[in-house]
């Protein structure tokens, strides 16, 4: 349910030192049958005076900016700030005649608080409190300080408009005593908790029945002050009932943490009044510290983990605490250490996972203080917190940097926007399409002495062997939860020969792999570079124009890979090699099993041992076997891209069906086949 909160105006109350703020009349300059403003690129306006005759006057600074001015219902419109003194200024945008007759102005300050302007429905603003302040030694956050004015109606669009302004948040001046601070440490910032929302999104009513009134939307419970002082610390706010229990916690520039509990306002905090009150600290001592360890491996994916999730490197932020409602994961400042690979004593409002099995291989699932993220829509960029885990929160990591804990988590399930990343231009955790502009990623911390349950992911080591090399340095081996990519020889050499690829065999008898192509490891793996004579080196080039007989590697190609055809026998799939060929188009020493012959004049295709033949029978299926068929082979309009057409029917076009293989066609499969002839 929603709370909603009067905007008081209430005198002293006793128990808490309450003295008011007040903003004299502004008045608006406008041209003919148009208000005129102007602009500004500073977004803060308002500081406190000093205090005299029990009163802080709110006044209106040297770098006033934008307020946020609509005309009746309309769309907000940015308006500049003139100081004409600390009391009063002027007002300058463009607002055209809506021709109403009926005109009142409604106006927010600063323009940086507005989320969205006046509701015709509702009537309501948006407004946003800001959850992290930085505060001056002499007042609050001036993003932080939120007034409001509506105009007097009138019948005639005016020339000049007053504006009064009353104040929407609250403001408190406390300063914490006692605190007991090891020598040169100093406060680095102090956590704000109340057992009610106090900060964030509400919606201010101008209009209707709820007139004056602030309403919770997606509000929150906390305020990060950044500030290194312990008195005098100010902070903005909505306004607080009496008797609302705050916890206050000190993080020193040694990640040292200071918490003081059950702190009890005695009377309520009203809009527009400063509440001046100290918190003793006497006998609070800082728990034994929590450091958290970047994860650089996956041996450190063990269950029973506790993670936190951050920002790469030098971006001190982490996912704050989510709840079932988020659209997405808030990311709050967080500390690290100077090398970005620790985070010691995370804030309280930093969620803390714990890692579990994913129920897919090779998954995790993130369980935090209210749920496990998973990926939340099809059509929106957003990461939600669910009470029962399910596919979206079962996440792939992969770890794309060792050395920074870079880690790419993506979830399965039916979203499509399943990518995780850390949005530092929303400074929030959510999740995108595998094309989205939003890019970087994030990194796991994981607690000391947590973990102690079996590894959650398995890998496997890829090795590679030199197998006689003379010269150059063999490829570092690398660890690998199953997809990698195979090296080249980089530098290897071996005098008198040429580098053909690797084999799972040192005398060439096992599998093949081909440098640079897409490879699945199921175990760990050795792989022996492939030496072939330099004296006996074949090279296929890719041709054009008609085939004349000749000896062939042939398939589709993407990039600079052919799905070479492979003469293995089959009985209802022709099968295929990966074969690298040259920018240039140029095979060079492929293996005798994606070899072939083709005949121009018998239009027969037969392997390089001369005992196995492409033909077509029925069912689509195509085979190698002793029986021989004729073929056309036809170049497309596409130059060097061939139709392979059957006599035995056709109709039906050589083509390739995914991993399964080749087969005969007459469907809509790739049929992009290129030849490579003998040199």
């Amino acid at each position: 349910m929603k709370k909603i909160v009067s905007i008081l105006f209430a005198s002293a109350v006793a128990a808490l030192a309450l003295v008011s703020c007040q903003k004299e009349t502004g008045s608006k300059e406008p041209a003919a049958k148009t208000v005129q403003f102007t602009a500004n690129s500073i977004e803060t306006k308002t500081t406190f005076g000093d205090l005299s005759a029990g009163k802080y006057p709110t006044i209106w600074t040297a770098n006033d900016s934008k307020i946020k001015i609509a005309q009746n219902y309309s769309d907000a419109k940015d308006a500049t700030v003139t100081k004409v003194s600390d009391a009063q200024a002027s007002f300058s945008a463009e607002i055209t005649d809506d021709k109403s007759g009926s005109y009142t102005f409604y106006a927010i300050s600063p323009a940086s608080a507005v989320v969205s302007g006046v509701n015709s429905t509702y009537f309501s603003w948006n407004v946003e409190i800001p959850t992290t302040q930085t505060p001056s030694a002499t007042g609050p956050d001036e993003k932080a300080m939120i007034l409001a004015a509506t105009s007097s109606t009138v019948g005639t669009f005016p020339t000049t408009v007053d504006l009064n302004f009353s104040h929407l948040t609250a403001y408190v001046k406390m300063s914490i005593t006692n605190l007991d601070l090891a020598v040169g440490d100093e406060v680095a910032s102090v956590l704000v908790t109340a057992d009610s929302n106090i900060a964030y999104r509400y919606y201010y009513y101008v209009g209707g029945s709820k007139l004056g009134t602030m309403e919770e939307n997606g509000s929150k419970d906390a305020i990060t002050i950044l500030t290194s002082s312990p008195s005098n610390i100010w902070f903005a706010c909505a306004p607080m009932p009496a008797g609302t229990e705050l916890t206050i916690s000190v993080t020193t520039k040694n990640s040292k943490v200071y918490t003081k509990e059950n702190v009890t306002t005695p009377a309520a905090l009203a809009a527009g009044h400063v509440a001046t009150f100290s918190v003793n600290f006497s006998g609070i001592t800082p728990p034994a510290d929590k450091v958290y360890n970047l994860i650089t491996s996956y041996s450190e994916l063990t269950a029973g983990s506790e993670v936190i999730l951050a920002a790469v490197g030098a971006s001190d932020y982490a996912a704050e605490i989510g709840t079932t409602s988020s659209t997405y994961i808030s990311a709050v400042s967080q500390a690290k250490s100077a090398d970005d690979s620790k985070i010691i004593n995370p804030a309280s409002n930093v969620d803390v996972f714990t890692l579990e099995a994913g129920g897919a291989t090779n998954t995790i699932a993130l369980n935090g203080t209210n749920g496990y993220l998973y990926a939340k829509s099809n059509s929106a960029n957003q990461m939600g917190i669910q009470t029962t885990n399910d596919v979206n929160g079962y996440w792939t990591p992969t770890i794309v940097d060792a050395e920074t804990g870079e880690m790419s988590l993506v979830a399965l399930g039916s979203s499509n926007r399943n990518y995780m990343h850390y949005n530092s231009g929303s400074t929030r955790f959510a999740c995108y399409a595998a094309t989205s502009s939003v890019t970087d990623l994030q990194a796991l911390y994981k607690l000391e002495g947590s973990g102690s349950g079996p590894a959650l992911i398995t890998t496997y080591t890829v090795s590679y062997n030199g197998n006689g090399n003379t010269g150059g340095t063999v490829p570092a081996s690398i660890v690998t939860t199953g997809l990698f990519t195979v090296a080249t020889a980089g530098t290897l050499e071996k005098t008198g020969y040429t580098f053909t690829g690797w084999n799972t065999a040192a005398d060439g008898t096992g599998t093949a792999y081909t440098a640079e192509a897409s490879a699945t490891a199921t175990g760990n793996l050795t792989l022996y570079a492939q030496w072939a004579d330099a004296g006996t080196i074949e090279t296929y080039t890719k041709v054009t124009g008609t085939l004349t007989s000749g000896w062939y590697v042939f398939g589709t190609v993407t990039d600079n890979t052919v799905y070479a055809v492979n003469n293995t026998v089959g009985t209802s799939w022709i099968k295929y090699t990966e074969v690298t060929a040259s920018a240039e188009g140029v095979i060079t020493n492929p293996d005798a099993s994606v070899v072939w012959y083709y005949d121009a004049t018998t239009g027969t295709i037969k392997n390089k041992d001369n005992t196995n033949y492409i033909y077509w029978t029925s069912g689509n299926i195509g085979c190698c076997g002793p029986t021989s068929y004729a073929h056309t082979i036809e170049e497309t309009a596409t130059s060097g891209v061939y139709n392979v057409k059957s006599s035995a029917d056709n109709t039906r076009i050589l083509a390739r069906n995914g991993t399964n293989g080749y087969r005969y066609y007459a469907g809509s499969q790739t049929r992009t086949i290129s030849f490579y002839k003998k040199d």
